[in-house]
């Protein structure tokens, strides 16, 4: 109950003792209580300000801050932040002309935010109080690196079986094999319309089983990918190969770096797969990762120039132009070095091989210093991330991976 309320209770108390005693001292008791709390309420008229700094504040989410507060004013103030997913200190303080305080606020998710300071005026007995809601501070949001690899490890690992159940090797080539009659739970794609047409029933198209095709592993050893992701990179081209050879495909290894690249032809068995073991070799380079990457557009014509300058360059580019006859080509890159001749390279090519692109994410692979400015550059960094992987994703399936994301999944979806 407020103090305002046990008075007038008192009030009410006074008048009836006074009645039933017939004693006239309780009367003059509860008078005067009523007259003072007549003469608070009329003269309750508090002008307290706020003044806040109204430049955004950007902070990590989960990650307490203080937001300093400067009270004008008279009266005893409670105040707190008002807004969506924070949460806030009340603060307790007397005011006397003016006062500085902090007021402690933490995020729970990230965005932008626009936060109200909501404010509760006393008078010094507690009496009478008023409530004031005053325009806060825009508060920026960012996710942590923690937070940006728990919510993309969900995702990436939902989508790895289906990109590699589409991409690298699935049950049936793109040989033309012959004819079959429908059957219930057949998928309705493999269908030859014209032949069911013509036979007046379903008819289904078969393929030839893929356990002869040619899988190419494409493993990239630039410079960028030497700064903390090669081991991993180079881990999971090593689960690929054994999984594939010892499940009968003939299984290659192009590992590439600036200007440079070795080729290991298509193979198969304990031997072969040793040999790719043994090829597998590289130096770590020192230095942070580099986050960026951009994709030009390519015009027709551009491609035209590409396709004819690429031969004369050694790298990728004329490493997969050599491979003559049509095979699964799987490119572990982070997409960060010479990113736009890949992508154009990937478009002259997609329609000769089914390709399949693992990508482990810079970002989710930083171990640098974090503080305010790098968590905003990583945030930046991660929106940039998501077109690159979308453009690449137009030309063949694309997974981002981070750290966690090969093992039992990979191995499970590859045998």
């Amino acid at each position: 109950m407020k103090r305002e309320l046990y008075i007038w209770t008192l009030v009410f108390l006074g008048i009836l003792h006074s009645y039933l005693i017939g004693d006239v001292l309780p009367a003059i008791f509860a008078f005067t209580l009523f007259l003072y709390m007549y003469y608070s309420k009329v003269t309750f008229n508090p002008n307290v300000t706020v003044r806040v700094n109204n430049n955004l504040v950007s902070t990590e989410e989960g990650k307490e801050i203080e937001i300093p507060v400067l009270f004008m004013g008279r009266g005893i103030i409670n105040a707190e932040f008002k807004g969506d997913y924070i949460i806030s200190e009340k603060v307790r303080l007397r005011v006397e002309g003016q006062r500085n305080a902090k007021i402690k606020v933490k995020p729970i998710k990230k965005g932008i935010y626009d936060l109200r300071l909501k404010v509760k005026i006393e008078d010094f007995l507690g009496l009478q109080i008023q409530e004031k809601i005053f325009p806060g501070v825009r508060i920026e949001v960012v996710p942590s690196v923690d937070s940006i690899r728990e919510a993309a490890k969900e995702e990436y690992r939902l989508r790895l079986k289906e990109r590699y159940k589409k991409g690298i090797v699935g049950t049936e080539s793109l040989d033309f094999h012959g004819l079959r009659e429908y059957i219930p739970g057949d998928d309705i794609k493999k269908i030859d319309w014209k032949a069911s047409a013509r036979l007046k029933k379903l008819i289904i198209r078969e393929f030839l089983k893929e356990k002869d095709s040619e899988v190419y592993i494409v493993l990239d050893q630039s410079r960028e990918m030497r700064k903390g992701k090669i081991d991993y990179a180079s881990a999971l081209a090593l689960y690929i190969a054994t999984m594939l050879i010892r499940n009968g495909y003939y299984v290659g290894l192009i590992k590439y770096w600036e200007g440079g690249y070795k080729r290991i032809p298509p193979g198969r068995g304990e031997g072969h797969l040793n040999k790719i073991r043994m090829e597998i070799k590289y130096k770590r380079e020192r230095g942070i990762l580099s986050l960026r990457a951009e994709i030009g557009k390519v015009s027709t014509r551009a491609l035209n120039f590409l396709r004819k300058s690429f031969r004369k360059k050694k790298g990728i580019w004329e490493a997969l132009l050599e491979i003559k006859t049509p095979s699964y080509i799987v490119i572990i890159s982070d997409l960060t070095s010479q990113t736009s001749r890949l992508y154009a390279l990937l478009s002259m090519i997609r329609k000769k091989h089914r390709i399949i692109i693992l990508s482990p994410n810079p970002v989710l692979f930083y171990q640098g210093d974090l503080n305010e400015e790098t968590l905003r550059k990583l945030y930046k960094r991660m929106k940039e991330r998501e077109k690159i992987i979308r453009k690449f994703n137009s030309l063949a399936p694309t997974i981002d991976l981070g750290p966690s994301d090969y093992g039992k999944e990979v191995l499970r979806v590859i045998e």
